[in-house]
């Protein structure tokens, strides 16, 4: 019912879904979305190069698709990316850094600034001490879900 009323697909996840880079939780960034019956829903979401990270460790064609036009859309800074990768364990990371060179030669050529395209404006969203707080305790309750302390 959700896809159909707003047009994409959300899903909660946790750490154990997804290689990440060391220091990703450090990166989380806080959401506030209003939903519906004047109700606030909090999230945090991944930093875009551990996500891009995430999508070429899983290699499946939707995430290809999904970074193209993460690089095409200037998302993503290959440097950076490359460094995220080599901070990342139990991975083969010559062979994704050559996915990453590959793509971006395909896709960074016509590059299109979001800035333009959408509404930056920011919502009212609660200061930065309670958003510290809210994230380390969000970051612990993943690390019990994963036996990590």
């Amino acid at each position: 019912m959700f896809h159909i009323t707003h047009g994409y697909y959300a899903q909660e996840v946790g750490p154990e879904t997804a290689v990440l880079p060391m220091g990703w939780e450090d990166r989380l960034f806080h959401v506030l979305v209003h939903g519906t019956n004047k109700t606030k829903v909090t999230g945090y979401c991944l930093e875009a190069h551990d996500l891009a990270v995430a999508k070429y460790v899983a290699g499946r064609e939707k995430d290809y698709g999904f970074l193209a036009v993460m690089i095409n859309k200037g998302m993503l800074r290959k440097k950076e990316l490359i460094s995220r990768i080599y901070k990342t364990i139990g991975i083969n990371h010559q062979l994704i850094i050559e996915k990453v060179k590959r793509d971006f030669k395909d896709y960074a050529s016509s590059h299109i600034d979001f800035k333009k395209m959408f509404d930056v404006s920011k919502p009212s969203i609660p200061s930065a001490a309670i958003r510290d707080e809210e994230k380390k305790a969000f970051i612990n309750k993943i690390k019990q879900r994963i036996g990590r302390k």
